[in-house]
């Protein structure tokens, strides 16, 4: 919505925030993570760049397996990632 100066004219932050429908505390923060938000995929709704396994090996592992069960057909739950993933991990620190 235009202010009233102009369509071209800056409102107030608490104008635009009211104007979108949202907090003006949560329009500060769109513009402070605009750039996040822009690199981005379109339609997600966590950006997580620089986001590294906490267990890279146990994640190869399980990432191998996986593959071998889904090229011989078998259906993959969450279950199975998180069972497979507890085998995996005492096979290694235990």
């Amino acid at each position: 919505m235009p202010s009233k100066k102009g369509p071209n004219q800056l409102i107030p932050n608490n104008a635009a925030a009211s104007n979108i429908g949202c907090t003006p505390k949560m329009l500060r923060t769109w513009i402070w993570d605009y750039n996040t938000i822009n690199a981005s995929a379109k339609g997600c709704r966590k950006s997580r760049l620089n986001v590294s396994a906490k267990e890279l090996q146990i994640e190869q592992e399980l990432y191998e397996l996986f593959l071998q069960k889904r090229l011989i057909g078998r259906k993959i739950g969450a279950c199975w990632f998180d069972r497979n993933a507890c085998l995996i991990y005492s096979q290694i620190y235990l």
